[in-house]
């Protein structure tokens, strides 16, 4: 998932935050390339979804498997990514936990808006 450009109360908290007047450029770019890429890979293969306000990053890793990771990041914890908090959680040592955040993050990602992929050149 990834802010909705078109939100602009989300989009402004950002600005806002980050001190950053380029914010809503680069993540109207990230968009773009996110919709060529749905563009360009076979479907199924890749999806994504814009919501509102995206405060923290999640990146599973194989969800599915026995082995599967979770890595979380506060995005509002430090203005600059190299100083933000990162936490690691497997579903081997932590099976409740890491189903948890599972479900909840499919169930956050159905109700999201879909990012369509890029129109054909």
């Amino acid at each position: 998932m990834i802010c909705n450009p078109e939100f602009a109360s989300g989009v402004d908290t950002w600005m806002s935050y980050l001190k950053d007047l380029q914010y809503k450029r680069d993540l109207e770019m990230s968009v773009s390339v996110l919709r060529e890429w749905l563009r360009d890979l076979p479907a199924g293969q890749f999806k994504a979804k814009l919501a509102d306000f995206v405060p923290l990053s999640a990146v599973f890793v194989d969800p599915d498997e026995p082995d599967g990771r979770l890595f979380l990041t506060a995005n509002v914890w430090e203005q600059a990514p190299d100083g933000r908090a990162c936490f690691l959680l497997t579903r081997q040592d932590h099976p409740r936990k890491f189903e948890s955040y599972w479900t909840n993050y499919q169930e956050a990602f159905a109700r999201a808006a879909i990012l369509e992929p890029a129109a054909q050149v």
